[in-house]
């Protein structure tokens, strides 16, 4: 076998992506089917098929949007859109409905998903029955020779199976995406904790060599000046050559002991936390929202204890907007004034009229008022965190 053959890559693609695929090609399927129909019956004119194109493309365009992503919970306009596209499945054709029930997890989730998706086979049974031998239902073939209401009941039924079996591959597609996107946020953490950790390291392990540096070298070269200095006392003036030289051996140790004492100073002298880059890396790791980092060019050096809060601060509203705010871009702004540093954070969704802090935000603002600061929180129109700690006392 040839060593440097290469073996054919699968590129996976995500079930969300598969999903809006195989939907929008039953949307397409159904749309020709229905113009085909309307010709074949003479019933059809440009009106009649610009409406039909009219309508299957607001439910088309209505689909993709709502199967963009999986909502941590229902937005009033996904849901919105879900009732449009019900009646329009019912002005249509019921066949839309089986595109719609894969629609529903992605907004509703599980619970309220399935809720809204027996509610939507139970009007759909009933409009099968109601308008069972007019022309606007289609009996299912194999029941025509069977008593109306039979051939109406098994028709019904079997459009439901249709409907769940569709229902269950968008919950599975819908779980995936929440997990991936749950994943990929964590993943961002980690690796900005990882950062973090690393830079821990390296402080701590200047402050083992800083200490190393003043028991044994900085010990020994002060018992060294010691000795220079009586040695030089014992030769006195009987030996004043070598007298001199003790004295330059002892302005050496004295200068070499300082250089020390210097060196071991700069180690234990706090390094700070790049705050810049620690939330480029958190921005780089969460694709939704889309986090918007916003530093001025002359951005103070801050002390490691003010950024790791501010960065901590930073973890919890990209968190708290990825769970709740149903946004699609999250702006994190730095700036420093003569006496303060802030941290504004806003994002473009739906905001809240009203909300209860979790144990996030509490531990934040217990965090940041411990250092003098404070954490101003707005709701509406969106979601906005304005944090402000004091300038002074937060220098490297």
């Amino acid at each position: 076998m040839d060593s440097g053959a290469t073996t054919p890559r699968i590129v996976a693609m995500a079930p969300r992506r598969l999903l809006q695929i195989a939907g929008l090609a039953a949307i397409a399927t159904l749309t020709i089917d229905l113009a085909d129909s309307l010709t074949t019956n003479h019933r059809g004119n440009w009106t009649s098929h610009a409406v039909l194109l009219g309508f299957a493309g607001l439910f088309a365009a209505a689909f993709v949007f709502n199967t963009r992503e999986a909502l941590a919970k229902p937005h009033a306009k996904a849901v919105a859109l879900l009732a449009l596209q019900l009646l329009l499945a019912f002005r249509m054709s019921t066949h839309f409905l089986i595109v719609l029930a894969a629609e529903i997890p992605f907004v509703l989730g599980g619970g309220l998903g399935l809720l809204a998706f027996v509610i939507q086979a139970v009007a759909m049974i009933a409009v099968t029955v109601h308008y069972a031998g007019t022309e606007h239902i289609q009996l299912w073939e194999a029941a025509r020779e069977l008593p109306l209401g039979v051939a109406a009941t098994l028709t019904a039924l079997g459009a439901t199976a249709w409907q769940a079996f569709a229902f269950f591959a968008g919950y599975a597609a819908a779980s995936e995406a929440r997990a991936r996107r749950d994943l990929e946020h964590t993943n961002a953490e980690l690796r900005a904790a990882q950062e973090q950790l690393a830079l821990g390291s390296r402080l701590a392990e200047r402050l083992r060599i800083s200490r190393e540096l003043h028991d044994r070298v900085g010990h020994h070269l002060t018992l060294l000046s010691v000795h220079i200095e009586l040695a030089k006392q014992l030769a006195g003036e009987r030996e004043p050559t070598i007298a001199a030289a003790l004295q330059r051996a002892r302005t050496v140790t004295r200068t070499l002991l300082d250089e020390v004492r210097d060196v071991v100073d700069r180690l234990r002298a706090p390094r700070s936390i790049d705050l810049p880059e620690a939330l480029r890396l958190l921005a780089d790791g969460i694709p939704t929202p889309h986090l918007e980092i916003q530093i001025p060019p002359d951005f103070p050096t801050l002390a490691p204890d003010a950024a790791l809060d501010l960065f901590r601060a930073a973890q919890e509203i990209a968190t708290n907007t990825i769970r709740h705010a149903q946004a699609t871009t999250l702006q994190l702004a730095l700036n420093a004034d003569a006496h303060d540093i802030t941290l504004v954070a806003r994002d473009d969704g739906a905001g809240a009229e009203s909300f209860e802090k979790g144990l996030g935000l509490r531990g934040l603002e217990e965090r940041i008022t411990a250092r003098g600061g404070s954490v101003e929180i707005t709701a509406t129109p969106s979601f906005q965190v304005r944090i402000r700690i004091p300038r002074e006392g937060s220098r490297a």
